[in-house]
C-alpha cells in the first residue's frame, strides 16, 4: 500500500542536498536521478544516496511521470523506481509498503498472462472463474510455474483492510477444479475463512453442478436429458 508521496517541484531541485550531488555535471534542476530526488525531498527518511538506492532495490518507490500533484498519483500509472530512472518537474514519487506476514505485489506490478475474472471480493474472501488450461496448484516437481492459479491471485486479489484480523500471508484456494474444467473457485483470504469455507466442502453443504459437452449420445437406453446420474 502507498503511504507516503511527494511531488516534485515545478521550479527544479534546488538546495544543498542538491548542490552537495555526486557527478554534479549528469543533472540539473530539472532532470536528476531518482535516489537524488528521494534525498532532496526527505532527507531524514534518505539521509545518503545508499539509502536511497536501498529503497529502490526493494521495490518500495514507484514514480509516476507527469502526474503534477499528489492528488492525481495513480498506481496504476505508475511504474516501478529504479536507481537509473530520471526526476523531472511535477513527478510524483510514491513510498509503498508490504503489508506484515502477507503477499500482495503493488498495483504497479498487477499483470497476470491470463485473465481471472473476479466474480465476489470482500476483506476475508472472494469468488474468481477458473480459466480453462490452467491449473489450481503447481505441480510438486515444478513444470507451470506462475502459470497456475495460486500464484496468480495475489495478482488479481486485493489485499483485506487494514484491522482485518488474521489474514493469510496469501490468497488460499479453498478447493480445486481439474486443469481442463472452467468454473468457480472460492478463495479464502483469512485463516477463519478458510476454515469455515473448508468445512462447508467437507459437511457437503456446498452443491457442485457441472456441465459438459459431448461428442455423441450415451448408449444407456434409461438415460434421458435432465436425468442425475450419481457415481457411487
Amino acid at each position: 500500500r502507498v503511504v507516503q508521496s511527494w511531488v516534485a517541484p515545478t521550479g527544479g531541485f534546488l538546495g544543498p542536498i542538491f548542490d552537495a550531488r555526486p557527478r554534479p555535471d549528469l543533472t540539473s534542476p530539472t532532470d536528476v536521478t531518482l535516489p537524488i530526488a528521494l534525498m532532496v525531498l526527505d532527507a531524514e527518511q534518505f539521509p545518503s544516496i545508499s539509502r536511497a538506492r536501498k529503497a529502490l532495490r526493494k521495490g518500495s518507490i514507484l514514480l509516476h511521470h507527469g502526474a503534477g500533484s499528489i492528488a492525481a498519483f495513480d498506481a496504476t500509472c505508475a511504474i516501478m523506481g529504479r536507481v537509473g530512472d530520471r526526476v523531472a518537474p511535477g513527478d510524483v514519487i510514491a513510498k509503498q509498503v508490504r503489508m506484515e506476514g502477507t503477499f500482495y505485489p503493488s498495483e504497479a506490478a498487477r499483470q497476470t498472462t491470463f485473465q481471472i475474472p473476479i466474480l465476489y471480493e470482500d476483506d476475508h474472501c472472494a469468488v474468481v472463474h477458473k480459466p480453462a488450461g490452467y491449473p489450481v496448484y503447481s505441480h510438486k516437481k515444478g513444470g507451470h510455474g506462475q502459470l497456475s492459479i495460486r500464484a496468480a491471485l495475489p495478482y488479481v486479489l486485493s489485499p483485506p483492510a487494514p484491522g482485518t484480523h488474521h489474514i493469510l500471508r496469501r490468497p488460499q484456494p479453498v478447493h480445486r477444479l481439474d486443469l481442463p474444467t472452467s468454473g468457480l473457485l472460492l478463495v479464502a483470504k483469512t485463516k477463519p475463512a478458510l476454515m469455515e469455507l473448508s468445512n462447508a466442502f467437507v459437511t457437503r453443504a456446498v452443491r457442485k453442478t457441472y456441465q459438459a459437452i459431448v461428442y455423441g449420445g450415451p448408449t444407456d437406453p434409461g438415460w434421458a436429458p435432465g436425468t442425475e446420474r450419481i457415481r457411487d
